[in-house]
């Protein structure tokens, strides 16, 4: 039972999530703040804002709602997501493999994840999409912390559950040239922060969570978002300006949300294989935050992310998609397969939770799997 409670509280820390600072706490990480992010987009570097043609739209640029070129609506039904950094994925072994009755090899087992940060998150969003329109309801949980003090271990806890409904609206105009797009979401968040002491984990009273340790808070949001086409067909050079996250930034008690500025570049090139197919892909380029809103640092290169994706249109192979990318200074890979019902995306990536590209790497691996109509 104690090894159950263990790894609930390692992986998923009371079932909440983080991004927030714990200064005094001994844990303090800079990873930018997010509410949902796409899988296909993590594999290409997170650089989406100037495609932007998923049902993450409102997330990113909800004016590539206007660039979704499928005749039918969709309706993902079951849309479940998983990430998982290495240092958790270890620590979750070792404690299941380990005597969580020994205290001393329970000291050690933490002592030997001294410093390394822990990362767990888990994303639910069922959402209805079309061309020029997208809604849907969404939740998701991060967790992370890390272990501290070789004397006594103690694990250092940050964790925000968001859960909320989301809606995004776009249009072209310009014979298409020009797409603008706007999304409104109602979001409640939970934001928790512990620290639990080796003695917790030895008496068993891990399992007593002080309420007044929870932070609520309810808030609403606009994303505006436009994406001007160079011109159309070809490789459709464009250029992309959002603003996310405008309206009630500070969530009261819980972890703020602040407001950002990401100006983006994309273009798609293809080539005709003779007698064969077609090769597609899209090539993309994000600058985030461009105003610097963010708190946590001021570094350049941490903002900048770039990916691509390409697929073969003629023949079987259409359904599979393949990514890669730059994200905040570190080489992203993923692939994903669309079978109309089915979908299945898998991402490799790496986030910077030191001030500057290149400080503190944490490397992360996300599923997801997708049921739909």
């Amino acid at each position: 039972m104690k090894k159950l409670l263990l790894l609930a509280v390692c992986a998923a820390c009371a079932a909440f999530s983080s991004y927030a600072q714990s200064a005094g706490k001994g844990y303090t990480t800079r990873e930018y703040p997010w509410v949902m992010r796409s899988v296909a987009a993590l594999g290409m570097g997170n650089a989406f804002h100037a495609k932007s043609d998923s049902k993450y739209a409102p997330f990113y640029n909800p004016a590539g709602l206007a660039r979704i070129r499928q005749k039918d609506w969709r309706v993902d039904i079951f849309p479940l997501a998983l990430a998982f950094d290495n240092s958790a994925r270890r620590l979750a072994s070792d404690i299941l493999y380990s005597d969580t009755d020994n205290d001393d090899e329970l000291a050690n087992t933490f002592r030997n994840h001294l410093g390394n940060a822990q990362y767990v998150d888990l994303s639910f969003y069922p959402a209805f999409l079309m061309e020029n329109f997208t809604a849907g309801i969404f939740g998701v949980s991060r967790t992370s912390g890390e272990v501290a003090n070789p004397v006594l271990p103690e694990l250092n806890a940050d964790a925000v559950i968001d859960a909320g409904a989301v809606g995004g609206i776009a249009y072209s105009f310009l014979e298409d040239r020009l797409q603008a797009g706007a999304a409104l979401r109602l979001q409640h968040r939970w934001s928790f922060q512990h620290s639990y002491l080796f003695s917790d984990f030895v008496d068993d009273s891990i399992k007593d969570i002080d309420s007044d340790d929870i932070k609520k808070s309810l808030g609403g949001f606009a994303d505006l978002g436009v994406i001007f086409n160079f011109w159309n067909g070809g490789w459709n050079p464009r250029v992309g300006l959002t603003a996310n996250n405008l309206g009630t930034n500070s969530l009261g008690h819980a972890e703020d949300l602040p407001w950002s500025l990401t100006a983006s570049v994309g273009f798609s090139p293809s080539v005709q294989i003779p007698s064969f197919c077609e090769l597609k892909s899209d090539i993309l380029l994000d600058f985030v935050d461009i105003t610097y809103n963010f708190e946590e640092d001021v570094d350049t290169a941490k903002r900048i992310n770039a990916g691509i994706e390409f697929w073969l249109d003629g023949w079987a192979l259409r359904t599979l998609r393949f990514r890669g990318g730059i994200h905040q200074g570190y080489p992203t890979l993923g692939f994903g397969v669309d079978l109309g019902f089915l979908q299945m995306n898998y991402a490799h990536y790496s986030e910077e939770l030191g001030a500057y590209a290149g400080q503190r790497r944490d490397t992360r691996h996300v599923f997801e799997l997708v049921v739909g109509l």
